[in-house]
């Protein structure tokens, strides 16, 4: 394949499905800004094709397998390079597709005094952001940390964590360093022993790196293949084989749009009867994250996935933002929970905690399964995230019901 091919291919999938997925599996080892994910996409759709794969999921779903590959797709973003040629060669057509082009471009018409002075405070902008890049700050004054200085010193700040009462060890080790580089530029300090004298003194900074430890991203019919499979199989069986009450626990809820969803599908598509015997529980250990869920307003980005017959029925539009209908409060219960301690219910028919699990470290994941376990009724379903698995002596006690969606069912 030549220089041009490996480009025009390098750009499109025929689907984009499992692409936030993919982006949060390569977070894991490596970390990149917002801005920078389609660069990042850009070079793992090149790995993609050629090693064949027509969608992100079916990528993602090899690498996990081959840690050969995703260390290639790695060493392409560490290195900057994209295409198998050398750069001198990428070079040269650059400037060859430049020289055919500009015979075609438009002479630049004379600038306004005024859009001079737009250039110049432009260039100065510019000028300025380089001599703090130098110096090691971001435009907004933080410091600009990729790696500490002192590595070796890593464990004074975990040693302060612990301390503070901060729980580190349910964390995976790489996972606890990019949150801690975060709090580090958000606070300035370079080094990990000068962030732990500062998290001894200041109570609030305790709080936040807390806060970052915990932080939560999902949105409304977020996977929606697993909320289909829900509607049209795993409700409707839970409902016909129980005619007590209905107990579902979305664990690590954040802002409710996993329990919202539940509660849509179940007041859009079930009876009155199997309405009025739901009682969902969402958790969360973030109290503003909870006090969020309970203020029901939400930006237009986190109903990306719904349909508009959902959003005309319990969305009613307030300036920026959309406000859920008082209607689906009737169906949960929101509480504050660290899901390192015990269940907050037991005999339950559902339990749904996605995309939770990854933070953890293989240990804490094996005794929340056996906490889970526990709390479900017999027959009840495990609901966990496209890019978790259900491993060890746990998986034996239950049943693959939907094994692409990761829906086990308790034996």
């Amino acid at each position: 394949m030549n220089l041009v091919d490996t480009r025009k291919f390098s750009i499109s999938l025929e689907t984009n499905a499992g692409k936030e997925e993919l982006l949060k599996y390569i977070r894991r080892e490596i970390d990149f800004k917002e801005e920078h994910e389609e660069r990042v996409l850009k070079r793992f759709r090149l790995l993609a094709r050629k090693f064949k794969y027509k969608s992100f999921l079916e990528l993602l779903e090899y690498l996990k397998k081959s840690p050969e590959a995703f260390s290639v797709g790695l060493e392409w973003l560490k290195r900057g390079k994209v295409f198998d040629e050398s750069k001198k060669q990428y070079t040269q057509l650059v400037d060859k597709k430049k020289k055919l082009t500009a015979y075609a471009q438009p002479k630049p018409r004379m600038q306004s005094s005024r859009q001079r002075r737009e250039r110049r405070r432009r260039r100065a902008e510019i000028l300025k952001s380089q001599v703090l890049r130098v110096q090691g700050q971001t435009d907004d004054g933080t410091i600009n940390i990729k790696e500490p200085t002192d590595p070796q010193n890593l464990k004074i700040v975990l040693d302060v964590m612990t301390d503070n009462k901060i729980n580190q060890d349910a964390y995976k080790i790489n996972y606890i360093k990019r949150r801690l580089n975060h709090r580090m530029r958000r606070t300035s300090h370079p080094t990990y022993k000068a962030y732990a004298e500062f998290l001894m003194i200041n109570r609030e900074e305790v709080t936040n790196l807390q806060k970052s430890l915990s932080i939560n991203v999902t949105h409304f019919f977020r996977d929606k293949e697993v909320f289909n499979v829900l509607e049209r199989k795993v409700l409707p069986e839970i409902f016909s084989e129980n005619t007590g009450p209905i107990n579902i626990w979305s664990a690590g809820c954040a802002m409710g749009a996993e329990p919202y969803t539940i509660a849509m599908i179940i007041d859009n598509s079930f009876n009155t009867k199997d309405k009025l015997r739901t009682n969902i529980l969402a958790t969360d250990i973030s109290y503003e994250l909870i006090s969020k869920a309970k203020e029901r307003l939400f930006y237009p980005d986190l109903l990306r996935e719904t349909d508009q017959k959902l959003i005309l029925k319990y969305f009613t539009k307030k300036r920026d933002e959309y406000l859920l209908s008082a209607v689906l409060n009737k169906y949960i219960e929101y509480k504050v929970h660290d899901l390192q301690t015990p269940p907050p219910a037991r005999n339950l028919d559902l339990i749904l905690c996605r995309n939770v699990l990854i933070y953890f470290s293989v240990e804490q994941t094996q005794l929340l399964f056996e906490r889970f376990y526990k709390a479900l009724k017999q027959g009840g379903i495990l609901v966990i995230g496209k890019c978790e698995i259900l491993r060890g002596e746990i998986r034996k006690s239950f049943e693959v019901i939907d094994s692409k969606n990761r829906i086990y069912q308790k034996k």
